[in-house]
């Protein structure tokens, strides 16, 4: 009897928050586990628009009654001291301006690939926060995403993400590595402005490099530019380290650094790269191989570049060696080839 009267008591609960819901009007508000809720009436779902709650590590809810939460309001959280980490749940689908901004305790935070609209800020200000995963399924990280997030050292960002928004990550002083971006086609003016990188490959999709994008990298010792890149703005590397060398494949970012004063060597290698392409791969191992079983198409003459170039033990021969060496490169068990010690 007891359990029917409490199964009773629970439906009858149910059905007055779903009857509170539908007479929400859009301004009304709702509380649940200290997050502040309001009822978008048009769309039928509920928005977080603040946190009164004492919880370090709050959990959204992601639905209340029949009704999903499905967005972080404008401000929602902004200004909170307490939060040090909270969870999305994945039917949130968009997060608005300056969401987070200012949240001096948040230390970590994971974005859902479910949320495909973000606003600007919605981490600024963040001073403590340390990692970030950014699944979010968005096309660009809006502008000044992690602006004066000086703790932030770990980013993966979505493999899908196509562009850095201007002054992204400004100020970023503890940001040593370039977040992942496979996608990445295009950084924004001020993107890492005064942050704490020191040796970066470029993303390998990157086309172009804002202004200003890198200034006052301080910290800043090198810089691979991959071969699409076709456009970089004036003083994208001012006020970088004097000791600063621009690693590049093109006649394009050689001209760049002529022009701008900075150090250029060529990013494509010379011990190793025994096909003559732009890197160094399995098909340097391959070409070795074949040379010494002596198949036609792939000899590789004594006293020639090439030559030199495939010896990379250094010992005047081209031998199994040789192309053992060079596959140990590849998978980084090995850093240098002997020969660039002699």
């Amino acid at each position: 009897m007891f359990f029917k009267f409490k199964k009773l008591v629970s439906v009858i609960l149910v059905l007055i928050i779903t009857c509170s819901l539908f007479s929400l009007s859009a301004s009304a508000a709702i509380v649940n586990d200290g997050f502040v809720l309001n009822f978008d009436s048009s769309s039928k779902y509920l928005i977080v628009t603040g946190y009164n709650g004492s919880n370090k590590n709050p959990i959204i809810p992601s639905q209340i009654a029949d009704f999903e939460v499905k967005k972080i309001s404008e401000g929602a959280f902004r200004n909170n001291s307490v939060i040090e980490s909270i969870s999305i749940p994945i039917t949130i689908d968009t997060i608005d301006n300056y969401a987070f901004y200012n949240c001096t305790s948040l230390k970590s935070i994971a974005v859902p690939n479910t949320v495909t609209s973000m606003g600007e800020h919605v981490f600024s200000g963040c001073t403590s926060l340390k990692n970030v995963v950014m699944n979010a399924s968005v096309e660009e990280l809006p502008s000044c995403t992690f602006y004066d997030c000086f703790s932030l050292t770990d980013v993966k960002l979505n493999i899908f993400l196509e562009s850095i928004g201007n002054r992204a990550f400004q100020n970023c002083t503890s940001l040593k590595n370039l977040p992942n971006g496979f996608s990445v086609n295009s950084v924004g003016d001020f993107a890492f402005y005064n942050s704490g990188l020191q040796n970066i490959n470029l993303f390998p999709s990157l086309e172009t490099i804002g202004t200003k994008a890198f200034l006052n990298c301080s910290q800043l010792q090198e810089v691979i530019i991959p071969e699409n890149v076709t456009e970089i703005a004036a003083n994208a590397f001012a006020g970088c380290s004097d000791n600063l060398v621009i690693k590049g494949y093109t006649d394009y970012v050689k001209q760049y650094c002529a022009e701008n004063n900075l150090t250029y060597k060529s990013a494509i290698p010379f011990y190793g790269n025994v096909n003559g392409d732009k890197g160094i791969s399995s098909n340097d191992v391959t070409y070795i191989q074949k040379s010494i079983v002596q198949v036609e198409g792939f000899e590789i003459e004594n006293g020639t570049e090439q030559f030199k170039a495939a010896d990379v033990d250094g010992d005047g021969r081209i031998t199994v060696h040789d192309a053992m060496l060079i596959q140990k490169y590849i998978v980084h068990e090995i850093d240098t080839f002997p020969v660039e010690s002699v």
